[in-house]
């Protein structure tokens, strides 16, 4: 279980209430998926029931069971939730940088960068719990799919757009599960390098993918 700083939960909580609500307002839905994910990432998945969901979004056990009949329902949907807004976030992200070579790859590292927000919704119980079941698993790897196509699509070097979205990617993780990620200055430093590794002409010849 992780301890914020009541800064810090203050500045996560400013974070994803920026990416939710960006050109829209938050339905019911939503708000039910954000205080599950909320409650998974400040007491445990151990601690989700629908009646504390329920509680926790302001509204009736029935109310809450007219959008999510089940409690696996309501995970599988959190887990599509978080990732959809990652999604989106690293749209948005790519569409502000140059229509260049690499331009989606800056889009990512940019956006996990700063994606405090998410990591607050995307705990490390919501990720435990997605990966005891094959089926919300399949829907992440889905998304991961998606995001490789985005990544040949999108570079001119194979390699070394696969460089920098594992780095990324794992820099990710070590912040979701706390493991002592860079901070500060190192942090930032890490971020401009990767940036421009997306802006090389290539590392050298394609190798023969294994389909």
């Amino acid at each position: 279980m992780w301890v914020f700083t009541k800064n810090l939960m203050i500045h996560k909580l400013f974070n994803w209430r920026l990416i939710v609500s960006t050109n829209k307002s938050i339905t019911t839905r939503e708000t039910i998926l954000i205080e599950a994910c909320k409650l998974v990432g400040r007491e445990g998945v151990s601690h989700l029931t629908l009646e504390g969901v329920a509680k926790e979004a302001g509204m009736s056990k029935g109310g809450l069971l007219y959008h999510f009949p089940t409690k696996d329902t309501l995970i599988k949907e959190m887990i599509n939730y978080v990732m959809e807004l990652s999604n989106n976030h690293i749209e948005e992200h790519a569409a502000l940088e140059e229509n260049d070579p690499g331009k989606w790859l800056r889009g990512f590292a940019n956006s996990s960068f700063e994606q405090g927000g998410l990591r607050f919704l995307m705990s490390s119980g919501l990720l435990a719990t997605m990966l005891s079941n094959s089926e919300w698993v399949e829907s992440w790897r889905e998304r991961y799919v998606e995001w490789h196509q985005k990544i040949e699509n999108d570079h001119n070097d194979l390699i070394l757009g696969y460089i920098v979205f594992l780095a990324v990617d794992g820099l990710w993780y070590a912040d979701l599960l706390g493991l002592n990620p860079p901070q500060g200055e190192l942090r930032q430093k890490i971020l401009e390098t990767l940036i421009k590794l997306t802006k090389m002409e290539g590392l050298g010849e394609e190798p023969d993918r294994q389909m």
